[in-house]
């Protein structure tokens, strides 16, 4: 009994000291995230750039969910080539679009988002709280200072959504560095990459890494939990979607991704240059010059290094620290790190390979170098803890300046919203090839029966002709023109936002060009980038 009662209050001393120690994450948490929530409102109030034109495809998931909202569905009515998680989040918002126009709604919509990856940030903290402090900052404070990410969390982007929903996934999935033993929370985890799948196909990668840890533990039944919930939380989701059109959400969701291409394939270097967020990070998609592209290698050398370095240190010291402290015992790697890794490698490699490659697939990939790079961090700081912890403040501190200035350096712009307003009557039936110009012109909506509903112009081509987009000589198929055929059938108005240019619709195509110049005509004052029909169309009550 004496030996109990001396054990039990040893344990709790250490309980005490370990708590004593760790108090300070939780600010060093909460300060990257205010950091990163602070950037995102600064961008979008500071800056003045929530009724600014940010992204095409920002305004392709809003307009979604307004359809969405106007009971007309993706797959069903017409393209989405991405799941349907975000639309559905944004629902709130395009049914208040409604009340408010299209306009206002899209700008609160992008005041949400930032909220979206400072819980990305907090998860992160929450999942390597058990180790030390530095641990905490730099992986936090990593992804805080991303440049991509800090420019993605600006409007109603993809990546937000499903990294910081992996991320929520990851932190219920682990106790600690070990896997957790809870059926509750595993199923919990599961449910939250299965929200993430249907956000986008991303998630696919770090649940692949979580789910083969998981079977290959020794007690493999803990992945039923796991693989339940995430079933069951993505056919909430996509479900209904798949029951209304299963043909169509097949075809847009999954083969058209899987085919796609691009008309310009940026090189690895250039892409790597976005993954490791080496100055500039281009925006909107510019390839950097030769010395960024150095820079970048030696950025994930430097990587590399730490990396390899910090497990080589446990490695020769394998009982460095104590439980109390919160550090790892011994071995090359826990679960934890051997998964932050391995989601890193194969996140990055599945980035690196195929054809169409935009600056903000980056945003997904940064959480998990920021994971990979605070593990890695931490276990370093035994052997020299104050130079440790003043080269990671110092790296963290420069890349703090380097987002604000690479957030200052991409500014949006001003789409002519006032002309569309004057030339365009509220209410009537529109096909543009800019969803966000006609969103924040409030002429994204019709009350027209029967009005065309495309939402994504670029998708749409790329989903009827292989993935090719409209500049290419497969992008002039007749299935393709025959569905952009259908559409002007279906509209009253055309509004041009990149004129003639053939970077999302196929105008080249003589059918294309014949009915344009039979049925409309441009308005004045107008130039190319409004035309109305010669002969308005027969009623569709």
């Amino acid at each position: 009994m004496h030996r109990v009662s001396v054990a039990a209050e040893h344990g709790a001393g250490v309980a005490k000291r370990g708590h004593r120690r760790s108090w300070p994450i939780a600010p060093v948490v909460v300060v990257a995230a205010a950091f990163s929530l602070g950037v995102g409102w600064y961008q979008l109030v500071g800056m003045r750039e929530w009724h600014q034109y940010l992204e095409y495809d920002d305004g392709v998931w809003f307009g979604t969910a307004v359809r969405l909202a106007h009971g007309i569905f993706p797959y069903r009515s017409f393209v989405d080539d991405q799941p349907p998680g975000v639309p559905v989040l944004m629902l709130p918002f395009a049914l208040w679009s409604r009340s408010v126009g299209t306009r206002t709604a899209f700008a609160v919509a992008r005041l949400a988002v930032p909220l979206v990856q400072t819980v990305g940030v907090l998860a992160l903290g929450w999942m390597v709280r058990h180790r030390n402090v530095l641990t905490a900052a730099t992986a936090c404070g990593a992804m805080a200072v991303y440049p991509v990410g800090l420019i993605d969390q600006r409007t109603v982007m993809l990546e937000p959504f499903c990294a910081t929903l992996c991320l929520l996934g990851l932190a219920a999935a682990f106790d600690g560095d070990r896997l957790s033993g809870s059926t509750g929370r595993l199923a919990a985890a599961g449910a939250s990459f299965g929200l993430a799948g249907s956000c986008k196909a991303f998630a696919l990668l770090p649940f692949a890494v979580v789910a083969a840890a998981l079977l290959a533990s020794s007690a493999r039944r803990r992945a039923v939990p796991f693989l339940a919930g995430t079933a069951a939380s993505f056919a909430v989701v996509c479900g209904p979607f798949f029951a209304l059109a299963p043909g169509a959400f097949v075809h847009d969701v999954v083969i058209t991704q899987f085919t796609r291409t691009g008309v310009s394939e940026p090189s690895m270097y250039d892409r790597l240059s976005s993954l490791v967020g080496s100055p500039p990070s281009t925006v909107p998609n510019g390839l950097s010059d030769h010395r960024t592209r150095a820079l970048a290698v030696v950025i994930a050398l430097i990587i590399f290094v730490l990396v390899v370095g910090s497990y080589t240190v446990g490695r020769a010291r394998p009982r460095f620290a104590s439980a109390s402290e919160g550090l790892v015992r011994s071995g090359w790697l826990t679960p934890l790190d051997a998964s932050a890794v391995l989601i890193v490698v194969v996140t990055g490699m599945a980035l690196v390979q195929p054809a169409a490659y935009y600056y903000h697939y980056a945003a997904f990939f940064g959480p998990f170098l920021a994971l990979m790079l605070g593990l890695a961090a931490g276990r370093t700081a035994w052997r020299a803890p104050a130079v440790v912890t003043v080269c990671a403040a110092t790296v963290l501190l420069v890349g703090a300046v380097h987002a604000v200035q690479t957030v200052r350096a991409s500014p949006g712009g001003f789409p002519n919203v006032a002309l569309i307003d004057h030339l365009v009557p509220a209410g009537a039936c529109v096909l543009g090839d800019d969803a966000p110009t006609l969103v924040l012109a409030d002429r994204f909506s019709s009350s027209t029966p029967g009005c065309t509903a495309v939402a994504d112009a670029f998708g749409t081509t790329i989903s009827s002709d292989g993935g090719y987009p409209a500049s290419t000589a497969q992008g002039h198929s007749a299935k393709t023109v025959a569905i952009w055929l259908d559409a002007l059938e279906h509209s009253d108005y055309v509004v041009l936002a990149l004129g003639y240019q053939e970077r999302r619709i196929p105008w080249d195509a003589p059918a294309l060009r014949h009915y344009l110049g039979t049925h409309f005509q441009a308005l004045p004052s107008s130039g190319d980038i409004i035309l109305r029909r010669r002969v308005p169309l027969p009623s569709r009550r």
